[in-house]
């Protein structure tokens, strides 16, 4: 057989078999990232579901507040003139733009409700939100009931002049309606429905006769896996259409679920691309067997001329080699990352030109020689020494062959801080191996981060407490997780007090309600003013206790800002005369600190400062207690 004819079958045959294969990897990689993106879409969405219930909550919880405030509102609560409150509710509820709203007596008793003005008098007392608000507090949750399948309901104390709860106020709005389902449709392009239990109570998803699936119910293995607190996905047919679902839980009160949500996408549209993928794939594989067979047909036939001209082609080859490396040295130094080569004494002997751009040095000689030395502080940000924190990371990087970690550089001449992302690589050189090191200067993204959180901080008013003006237990869940994921890092220390107003409960029932809020807002703002550094934060947890959160800070630290507290706050010299540890209001602290691991979470923290300050109070009180983790 010719050369030609083996060259042509080995080309057919190659390009056949190439062909399949790409075509085939393609296509499952296609499926994938479809699916992948489906997926995302529907994560995405029920971010955007959950901060719209957000909002929903905000907003009830401020406009409860505000109508509860309302002097006409109090006086014919206080006269007990139903006609006056059916007035007064009807006209907030036109003019706050709410769903329903409950006025309660001082004992439980319904007085109007909006959305069935004919039926009063009964007891709703262990309703969650109007409990908390006959205790004084207000409280915000998702709720379920036979009228109000589903909604959003906030609950606020009605106070008379001289303090005392004369009633209260719920109110909210429904999740069971349509034209929320619609307005979350609209918002992210998938199909949203609201359960009450496994119920359709709101749905934008249509039954086959064109109705929405209002009433119908969802399937018990997935509904129990919602009501055990799991979120489920898979795909599934309603109506005979196709889709990818996301069912997650839906929480009221006291963390029970009161419902679930679902989020869906129909995949008609990944199925058609598929198709279309695939026969476009088959018609480009048969145009390349083609072009291939007919390459290969004039290339056979030549390739018995081009023998002769092979040495010739190793030549060529030589100094193209040659001009691709000084290429490669060009594109390194043309780079905006320094990168330098470490041998494994821990020595620099070779490195690019945006290095020596960098730190100002003459050339790389120069580079290579000063780097370590002039190139780093004596101390890390987390306190570690840099020289012993370097070879550990260098050590680290020839063992496992790659490692990535945020490093504070700095200028050699004036030692201004450079803040920079190194990552490691260990190579092959000659018989040994050698470590290349990549750092980016991240001077303007911490400064462009450093803008918008304070942005962030300025514009979400939400993570702020209503009555102190410190920040929430909200704020304090979202902020601790992106605190420990920074110093999970480097490896950090994070310090972590939980602090509590001793014998609060008595100091309310001896100075009233009033002058207990205000004795809050004191402490808080001394605690405030202890926090000295713009990482640090203080958040009120929940009724008269505090956290506070003070990442890169050890013992010693966080044993200062504590009794500096301490101190503070007895010097405020708030009378307390009925509390068991001095006569004047007083606050016991427990604390804890620890370097931070990848597995950490705040609740590892919370806990051990938890029980901190539960050995403060069985002490004695007005003191702290520390443990490291």
């Amino acid at each position: 057989m010719s050369i030609r004819k083996k060259i042509l079958i080995l080309t057919i045959t190659l390009t056949i078999g190439c062909g399949i294969a790409v075509l085939a990897s393609s296509i499952f990689l296609f499926n994938r990232e479809i699916s992948n993106a489906m997926l995302e879409k529907n994560d995405v969405a029920e971010n955007v579901v959950r901060h719209e219930i957000g909002r929903l909550k905000a907003q009830a919880y401020i406009r409860a507040q505000g109508i509860a405030k309302t002097e006409d509102f109090i006086e014919a609560i206080e006269g007990n003139n139903h006609g006056q409150v059916t007035l007064l509710a009807n006209v907030l509820q036109e003019t706050a733009h709410f769903d329903f709203c409950f006025v309660i007596d001082h004992a439980g008793i319904v007085l109007f409700r909006t959305h069935e003005p004919e039926s009063y008098g009964d007891d709703i007392a262990h309703h969650p939100q109007v409990e908390a608000a006959l205790a004084g507090k207000t409280e915000v949750h998702l709720m379920q009931g036979e009228t109000i399948r589903l909604g959003i309901a906030v609950g606020t104390p009605i106070f008379a002049e001289n303090g005392n709860i004369i009633g209260a106020l719920s109110m909210g709005f429904r999740l069971d309606n349509q034209d929320f389902a619609v307005h979350l449709k609209e918002l992210t392009g998938c199909e949203i429905t609201f359960f009450r239990e496994d119920v359709r109570v709101a749905s934008t998803l249509l039954q086959e006769d064109g109705t929405p699936a209002i009433g119908t119910r969802a399937p018990l293995y997935i509904s129990e896996r919602v009501f055990a607190g799991e979120t489920h996905v898979s795909r599934i047919d309603l109506a005979g259409r196709n889709l990818l679902a996301k069912y997650f839980p839906l929480y009221g009160a006291n963390d029970e679920i009161v419902g679930m949500a679902f989020i869906g996408n129909y995949t008609e549209e990944e199925t058609n691309r598929i198709l279309f993928f695939i026969v476009r794939g088959f018609l480009i594989a048969l145009a390349v067997l083609v072009v291939c067979v007919i390459i290969a047909s004039f290339v056979s036939g030549t390739i018995e001329r081009q023998l002769d001209e092979m040495m010739k082609g190793i030549e060529k080859r030589d100094y193209l080699l040659q001009a691709a490396n000084e290429r490669l040295t060009l594109m390194l130094d043309a780079s905006p990352l320094c990168s330098e080569i470490w041998d494994r004494s821990f020595k620099v002997i070779d490195c690019n030109k945006a290095g020596v751009r960098l730190y100002g040095f003459k050339d790389k000689w120069e580079y290579m020689d000063k780097f370590l030395t002039y190139c780093s502080p004596e101390y890390q940000p987390d306190g570690q020494r840099s020289d012993v924190m370097a070879g550990r990371l260098l050590n680290q990087a020839f063992e496992e062959g790659c490692c990535s970690f945020d490093w504070m550089h700095r200028m050699p001449g004036d030692g201004s801080p450079i803040p920079s992302e190194v990552t490691l690589v260990r190579v092959k050189y000659g018989d040994d191996d050698v470590v290349i090191g990549y750092t980016r200067d991240m001077r303007e993204v911490t400064t462009m981060e450093s803008k918008i959180h304070r942005l962030e901080i300025e514009n979400e008013k939400i993570y702020y407490d209503a009555l102190t003006g410190i920040h929430n237990r909200r704020f304090f869940d979202e902020t601790i997780s992106r605190v420990l994921r920074s110093l999970a890092r480097t490896g950090g220390t994070l310090s972590v007090m939980m602090i509590d107003i001793d014998y609060f409960k008595k100091y309310n029932d001896t100075y009233g309600h009033s002058t207990g809020d205000d004795c809050l807002r004191k402490v808080s703002s001394i605690i405030s003013g202890c926090m000295s550094r713009s990482d640090d934060f203080v958040a009120r947890y929940g009724g008269e206790e505090f956290v506070v959160v003070m990442p890169n800070t050890g013992e010693s630290g966080a044993m200062i800002v504590a009794e500096n507290i301490l101190n503070k706050v007895l010097k405020c010299n708030i009378p307390h005369k009925n509390s068991d540890a001095a006569n004047f209001v007083t606050v016991s602290i427990g604390i804890t600190s620890g370097s931070v691991h990848r597995n950490h979470t705040a609740d590892v923290f919370i806990n051990k400062a938890d029980t901190m300050l539960y050995i403060s109070k069985q002490n004695g009180r007005n003191r702290c207690s520390f443990e490291q983790l």
